[in-house]
């Protein structure tokens, strides 16, 4: 599909314009403090609703697997997905596979933008990221088609989230056997750890990314995290425009969004 400059270039532009309470009174990192910032002046006791979109890229054949997960609050996302759309041309979703060497420069607008909404503390990104030899999801009644990069994941913010946030998560669809509903025991067990706490996991259940563009931003970073980690010959001369868009997204996501 051929996707012209012009066509996403609005993108930055709408992104730029989001809604005032959804930005950061000083600029900040990738840790979702304008999200987390709700908390102030309301109840201590009372927990705030997450929406976290969770996608991989990496398969057998790569040396490393990655997940990442986009974070938005439950008032904000229909106002994100509504911007984004509008604003995506005649693209029917945004998809890391889709970029080329012809139409790089057109998604390097997409990913300013993405990345200005990011540094902003509009959005929370985080991912995280094993060598395709340890990545094997390790029980088969909770694999819902992803790696372990993703159980990782997943397992920190329900950790870090636990007293604070009520999680609803949502995987792009994949094939699988597993149980949405014993991955979701299975991580809110990990994060009580014996402590008297209501479970922060509340939902997990698949998305589609055409109907999703959370889904489609978390798809398109770490789409390009993994392409730049599995290059086989990194900032190579005559690098194509698809790595270079790779390895310019990844330069520009701090350390502090990888979880381990």
């Amino acid at each position: 599909m051929k996707i012209s400059r012009r066509k996403f270039i609005g993108l930055a532009a709408a992104v730029a314009l989001l809604p005032a309470e959804l930005l950061a009174s000083k600029g900040s990192s990738l840790r979702g403090e304008t999200l987390r910032a709700e908390c102030a002046g309301k109840d201590p006791g009372k927990k705030i609703s997450r929406r976290l979109f969770v996608d991989e890229s990496g398969g057998a054949s790569d040396r490393f697997r990655l997940a990442g997960c986009v974070v938005v609050n439950a008032a904000s996302s229909k106002k994100l997905k509504l911007l984004l759309q509008q604003n995506l041309g005649d693209a029917p979703e945004l998809k890391w596979h889709k970029v080329t060497s012809r139409n790089a420069e057109a998604y390097k607008a997409v990913a300013d933008a993405i990345l200005f909404a990011l540094h902003r503390g509009q959005i929370d990104f985080r991912y995280s990221k094993l060598a395709s030899s340890d990545a094997n999801w390790r029980n088969s009644r909770t694999d819902i088609g992803y790696s372990s990069a993703t159980e990782l994941l997943m397992r920190h913010y329900a950790v870090e989230s636990r007293d604070t946030q009520k999680l609803y998560i949502y995987p792009q669809r994949r094939r699988a056997a597993g149980s949405m509903l014993a991955l979701r025991q299975d991580l809110n067990r990990f994060a009580s750890n014996g402590r008297q706490v209501r479970s922060p996991v509340r939902l997990i259940e698949y998305r589609d990314s055409i109907s999703s563009v959370p889904s489609q931003v978390v798809d398109f970073l770490v789409g390009a995290l993994a392409y730049s980690s599995n290059v086989r010959v990194p900032n190579a001369i005559g690098a194509s425009g698809k790595q270079r868009l790779a390895e310019y997204i990844s330069a520009r996501i701090p350390s502090s969004a990888r979880v381990s």
